[in-house]
């Protein structure tokens, strides 16, 4: 008997405790992420502020479950459009390989695809993949899920950066790597603004981690039953 996937399972809970914070942060923010108390700032974390106050005297725990919709919307709507163009990819790299007349649309998409390196393991895995014919669809279904799952999390720290940086989100919008950006002149003097950000990128990044290799566990086990 094969053991559980406490891995997969985890996984799961924890993503269902993310998306309700993505769906309502109403239900997990006590206060308004925008609202600014110039009397409270720099507070360490208290009762009232689980997660202390930054430099506008906002509250850092209500900022950390707004910016779930920010930072995870952004990064699960890049992953599916991602995803959707892998698809699209492969089957036409699949389809064109059968046909001699539509060979050389297969040699431009596999050429092409050193053009995509900002993406690889979804676009040229598939586009390899495909090469096995037009009826891939399915037996894809579980390793695209699976590159999914691993492909978010990359997505979730890269956009994180980049509003680190300040290319992404602009104040006053809650996002986390926005909000390591803020706290970051405060390092030594409100260390407290750090472990919100931080912590919420650490178990997002897990999440999608535990879900990606969950499901490639079972994705082989299957395969070794069949065979």
């Amino acid at each position: 008997m094969s053991a559980r996937p406490w891995g997969l399972y985890t996984g799961l809970a924890l993503l269902l405790l993310l998306l309700s914070g993505v769906l309502w942060p109403g239900l997990w923010a006590p206060h308004d992420p925008l609202a600014q108390d110039w009397l409270r700032r720099l507070e360490p974390p208290s009762a009232q502020h689980w997660l202390g106050t930054d430099v506008l005297g906002r509250c850092v725990w209500s900022r950390v479950v707004w910016a779930a919709r920010v930072s995870l919307g952004a990064a699960l709507l890049a992953a599916a459009a991602l995803c959707l163009l892998a698809l699209v990819w492969g089957l036409a790299a699949a389809v064109s390989a059968q046909s001699a007349r539509w060979r050389w649309l297969d040699a431009v998409l596999m050429r092409s695809a050193d053009v995509l390196l900002a993406f690889p393991t979804l676009v040229l895995a598939l586009a390899v993949i495909g090469v096995l014919g037009p009826a891939l669809l399915p037996p894809l279904l579980g390793p695209l899920a699976v590159l999914t799952s691993l492909e978010t999390a990359g997505v979730i720290l890269a956009l994180a950066s980049l509003s680190f940086l300040g290319l992404g989100a602009q104040p006053p919008t809650p996002e986390w790597g926005l909000m390591l950006s803020e706290a970051r002149p405060f390092f030594q003097t409100a260390p407290h603004l750090l472990w919100g950000p931080g912590l919420a990128l650490l178990l997002t990044a897990l999440v999608f981690n535990l879900l990606g290799e969950g499901l490639r566990t079972q994705i082989d086990n299957r395969a070794v039953l069949r065979w």
